[in-house]
C-alpha cells in the first residue's frame, strides 16, 4: 500500500545519506533516535498515512537544523503538534474543494530528475475570498505535500515549485492577509516538510515584486533562499524541466493547461 511505498522511498533516502555522514552527524542521529523513540502523533498511533519517525524523517529535521539535536528536537515536537492539529494524511479533496477549484495550485508532471513539479498560479490566488480562515490555506498546502510525497518514485526525495506571478496585483497580493499566507507557506516548507525542495522558480515577477521580495526574504532560512531562482529567461526552466512538460507560456511545447487533481482528473 501507500505506507509501504513511501517507506521504501524513506529507506532509500536514509540508506543513501547515512554512509555519507561525518562521525559527529552519525552520533547526532543516534542521539536523536533515542529522543524520538518516545514520541508519536495520532496518525502514527492510528496507522493513518505513511508518516513515521524513521531515520529519513529524523535526518531531514537534523539537516534543517544543521545537526543541532536540541534544535531539531524542538522542530520535530512542533511538527508533531502540527500533524495532530491538521491530520494532513487524512485530508481529501472535499476538505479543500473551493481553493482547489480556483486553480491556484496544480501538479505539472515530473522534472528531468523525476521530481514532482507543483505549479502555483498567483493569478488565481484570492486571499480574501478563499482564505479568510487561514487553516483552509494550510490544508491546501499540506494536501499537496502529502499527495506528492506519496507518489514519489524510488530514489526521488524532492519537489520543484513554479510560482508564476503573471497575474500579480499589489492590491490583491501585497496586502496583510496575502503576506501572512506567504509567511505560512514558507513556514510549512521549512518546518513541516523540511528538506523536500529541490528548486523554487519564480516566473513573470513584476517590478513591484522586488519590494515584496525584501520582506519575504527575511522569513527564509539560508538553505531555502539558495533554492529560489527568480527567472529572467524562461530557458532557465529547461535546465530541470523538459520542453514537453512545460506549458507554452514558459517556453515549452505543452499547449494544454495543467489539469487540477481531484477536479479535472481523479487522484492517483
Amino acid at each position: 500500500g501507500d505506507t509501504l511505498e513511501t517507506n521504501i522511498s524513506d529507506k532509500n533516502f536514509a540508506d543513501e545519506v547515512i554512509p555519507t555522514l561525518k562521525p559527529e552527524h552519525v552520533a547526532a542521529l543516534e542521539e536523536f533516535r533515542k529522543l524520538a523513540s518516545g514520541k508519536s502523533c495520532k496518525e502514527i498511533e492510528q496507522k493513518i498515512g505513511s508518516f513515521t519517525l524513521s531515520d529519513a524523517t529524523l535526518l531531514r529535521f537534523l539537516q534543517q537544523r544543521l545537526f543541532n539535536v536540541e534544535k531539531a528536537e524542538k522542530l520535530l515536537d512542533k511538527h508533531l503538534d502540527w500533524r495532530d492539529k491538521y491530520m494532513p494524511s487524512t485530508l481529501t479533496v472535499s476538505d479543500i474543494e473551493a481553493p482547489l477549484k480556483s486553480g491556484i495550485v496544480r501538479r505539472a508532471g515530473l522534472s528531468k530528475e523525476r521530481t514532482p513539479i507543483v505549479f502555483i498560479d498567483v493569478e488565481n490566488f484570492h486571499p480574501k475570498k478563499l482564505y479568510s480562515d487561514h487553516d483552509d490555506f494550510v490544508k491546501l498546502c499540506a494536501f499537496f505535500f502529502e499527495y506528492n510525497i506519496r507518489l514519489l518514485q524510488p530514489g526521488v526525495y524532492h519537489g520543484v515549485i513554479i510560482f508564476d506571478l503573471k497575474g500579480y496585483s499589489y492590491k490583491e497580493h501585497g496586502n496583510k492577509l496575502s503576506l501572512f499566507l506567504v509567511q505560512i507557506l514558507i513556514q510549512i516548507v521549512q518546518e513541516q516538510y523540511p528538506q523536500r525542495m529541490r528548486k523554487i522558480y519564480i516566473t513573470n515577477a513584476p517590478y513591484l515584486f522586488n519590494m515584496l521580495w525584501n520582506i519575504i526574504k527575511v522569513w527564509m532560512e539560508k538553505d531555502l533562499k539558495e533554492k529560489i531562482v527568480i527567472v529572467k529567461n524562461m530557458e532557465t526552466l529547461k535546465e530541470l524541466i523538459d520542453e514537453d512538460v512545460l506549458e507554452e507560456r514558459f517556453g515549452g511545447r505543452r499547449s494544454e493547461p495543467y489539469p487540477i487533481d481531484g477536479v479535472d482528473i481523479p487522484l492517483e
